[in-house]
């Protein structure tokens, strides 16, 4: 999507989706959020907060915009180059 001088675009899944009290720590590092992995795999706790911090370096903004048991989507905006 064409913001002007901004581009967005969002990554969305069918998973289980966060819940509301996992939103303020969703970014921080290790965190260990009430959603698990779906293929029973092993989390570090720092996926987000690395998509977060790469995603800030490149000028830009992530944010969470989900419903709980019904998925999640990441909104990404970025300043255009």
């Amino acid at each position: 999507m064409d913001l002007g001088d901004r581009i967005q675009f969002s990554v969305k899944d069918e998973g289980p989706g966060f819940k509301p009290s996992d939103r303020p720590k969703l970014f921080r590092k290790y965190q260990k959020l009430s959603v698990r992995p779906t293929a029973q795999e092993s989390s570090t706790g720092l996926g987000l907060a690395m998509a977060k911090i790469f995603t800030n370096l490149l000028g830009g903004d992530i944010d969470l915009n989900e419903s709980y048991n019904r998925g999640a989507e990441f909104i990404l905006r970025f300043p255009k180059v």
